[in-house]
């Protein structure tokens, strides 16, 4: 055959090739893209796996198929594609977000935090990211740094509603009751959704206007679950703990099974003194995800009111590891080692525990008194 004959037929078929190849990343990319915009994320996580294929090194791809295994609960595969995704466009700040809220889903808090702070290091000024952030410091017990991320937030966009009852949450915590009295209140002369006013009037202690509210909203409640669910948390900070656990336990026969939820429960369930379920509850917890703090919390909590001491020891120290800036467990691991004598370390874990703006310290004279009594 003529040489040049055979490169002109190797030509035509390589150019063929690529459009046929150029046919399919096109169908694939249709694909993917409409299974993930209706929610059929296995399918779509079919289609990424055909694209990257094509191109290995395509970030959009990785963020994409990530994202779908975020969303099926597949979290280790959701995060190593995010990380992928980062390493072949680390200035694409979505994906920072995105692989925050996976480690957050993940129980790796530290890690979500550290991630976000790189995106914001890239971007100080993208409020969503931001916002995540914040909700982040707020749940591992940074709350100065919480703070300070919601005052960001409110300079750059002062009709955020959300962020202002957060923010106004996060003084309450810090001990600044009379501050966060008045943003909480400011709220509440703003148009915002019953549901806010609602939760606003736990956080206040405005028992009636709650309950006030509550039956007006009964009557014509969109969302009846979530209605219940702050009817529960009204309870609990009422400490009418036994209604709660009612309210909580028809949300579980209503199909409710919320981390969250089962560990309100398991704390009202330990504040009225039925161990038994409290610690069936919080086994049910850690079963799913060994690192949730507060199922390991309220766990070393029933291992300490029953005596267990090295079970409680064990968790706390956990609990510990994970949020080493929260204050809630330092108390507890505090009343540990009181009740073992070890003085000495239980007033620097009560200490830790003040420093660290736990404000609940101060609502509870039992331990106050112990401190002034044993810590000096």
């Amino acid at each position: 055959m003529n040489k040049y004959l055979a490169i002109l037929i190797f030509q035509v078929f390589y150019f063929l090739g690529c459009s046929q190849t150029n046919s399919d990343f096109k169908r694939y990319v249709d694909r993917a893209v409409n299974y993930f915009n209706n929610g059929d994320y296995k399918n779509a996580i079919a289609y990424y796996d055909s694209i990257l294929i094509l191109k290995p090194e395509m970030a959009v791809a990785y963020k994409s198929r990530g994202q779908s295994y975020l969303n099926i609960g597949e979290l280790a595969h959701g995060i190593q594609d995010l990380e992928k995704a980062i390493s072949f466009e680390p200035l694409n700040i979505e994906q920072y977000h995105i692989l925050g809220i996976g480690y957050s889903m993940n129980k790796q808090e530290l890690e979500a935090i550290k991630t976000l702070e790189q995106g914001i290091q890239i971007d100080d000024s993208n409020i969503d990211l931001i916002i995540t952030y914040a909700g982040m410091l707020f749940r591992v017990g940074e709350y100065e740094k919480a703070k300070n991320s919601y005052q960001k937030i409110y300079a750059i966009d002062v009709n955020n509603i959300d962020n202002e009852y957060f923010f106004g949450t996060t003084l309450g915590v810090l001990g600044d009751s009379i501050s966060k009295t008045k943003h909480l209140e400011s709220l509440l002369n703003k148009e915002i959704d019953d549901y806010l006013r609602l939760t606003i009037y736990t956080e206040l202690e405005r028992y009636n206007d709650f309950k006030m509210l509550k039956e007006k909203v009964e009557k014509t409640s969109y969302d009846k679950v979530y209605l219940q669910i702050l009817i529960s948390e009204n309870y609990s900070k009422q400490k009418l703990y036994k209604l709660a656990i009612s309210e909580y336990e028809d949300l579980i026969k209503q199909g409710e099974h919320s981390s969250s939820l089962l560990n309100s429960l398991s704390w009202c369930l330990i504040k009225s003194g039925d161990y038994k379920k409290a610690l069936q509850y919080c086994n049910q917890l850690l079963n799913e995800n060994k690192n949730d703090y507060n199922a390991l919390g309220n766990r070393g909590n029933v291992f300490l009111k029953t005596g267990n001491y090295k079970s409680a020891e064990i968790d706390f120290k956990k609990a510990i590891q994970l949020r080493p800036a929260h204050p809630g467990v330092y108390k507890l691991y505090g009343d540990l080692l009181m009740e073992q004598g070890k003085n000495n370390e239980a007033c620097t874990n009560y200490k830790t525990a003040i420093e660290r703006f736990y404000v609940n310290l101060y609502e509870e004279y039992e331990i106050l008194e112990i401190t002034k009594n044993n810590c000096r």
